[in-house]
C-alpha cells in the first residue's frame, strides 16, 4: 500500500535501479492498490504467492483458474526485457515531461539504448490508459509518491528539447510540493 500524501513516499532513480525488490513492490503497489492481486484471466481475488528460490521472482497462482501471472501481465511492461525500476522511471519521466525528446531524457535516465527507449516511448503512446501509468499519474497527482528531480534532468544533462528553464521550474516545483 502506498502512504498518505502527508507522507509520501520519497523514491530516487538509484534506489529503483539497485534494489529490485524495491521496484518489484513499487509495481505491486501500483497494480492493486488494495493489496491483494487480481488474477487477470478470470478476476479472481484469491491467489497463491509463488516466489523463485534462484532469482527471487514473484510470480502468482490463481485460486480459480489456476493459471499463473505476475504484476507485469496486462501492462506495458509485459513481455519486456527492461528491469521494472527502469520501466518506472521511464513511466515517471513520460507523466512528468512528456513531448519531444522524450526517448532521448529516457535513454540518459535509464541507460538503456536509444532503441530501446523509442520502443518504451512507442508502448506507452499506444497504451495511454495502461493502470500502472494510470496509478503513477492518480499517485503523484494525490501527493503519495514523490520521485526525485534527478529524473527530470539538471542543468548539466538539460536537453535543446527539455530548456534549462523549464528544467530549473519542474525542479522548483517537485521541491515546494514536498513536506
Amino acid at each position: 500500500m502506498l502512504p498518505t500524501s502527508q507522507d509520501p513516499l520519497r523514491i530516487t532513480r538509484e534506489s529503483l535501479f539497485d534494489d529490485t525488490e524495491a521496484a518489484e513492490s513499487l509495481l505491486h503497489a501500483l497494480r492493486w492498490p488494495r493489496g491483494r492481486a487480481l488474477c487477470p484471466h478470470c478476476g479472481f481475488r484469491h491467489s497463491y504467492r509463488l516466489t523463485n528460490e534462484r532469482t527471487g521472482a514473484i510470480r502468482f497462482k490463481c485460486a480459480r483458474c489456476r493459471k499463473q501471472y505476475s504484476a507485469r501481465r496486462g501492462t506495458v511492461l509485459e513481455r519486456s526485457n527492461v528491469a521494472t525500476g527502469r520501466w518506472i522511471v521511464a513511466l515517471w519521466l513520460a507523466l512528468s515531461a512528456p513531448g519531444v525528446g522524450l526517448a532521448g531524457r529516457i535513454q540518459r535516465a535509464t541507460g538503456v539504448s536509444h532503441k530501446t527507449a523509442w520502443a518504451i516511448v512507442n508502448r506507452i503512446g499506444d497504451h495511454p490508459e495502461d493502470p500502472v501509468f494510470t496509478a503513477l499519474r492518480r499517485e503523484t497527482e494525490r501527493g503519495a509518491l514523490v520521485m526525485d528531480a534527478l529524473l527530470i534532468g539538471d542543468a548539466e544533462t538539460a536537453s535543446p528539447a527539455l530548456p534549462r528553464r523549464r528544467v530549473l521550474l519542474a525542479q522548483a516545483a517537485l521541491l515546494e510540493s514536498t513536506p
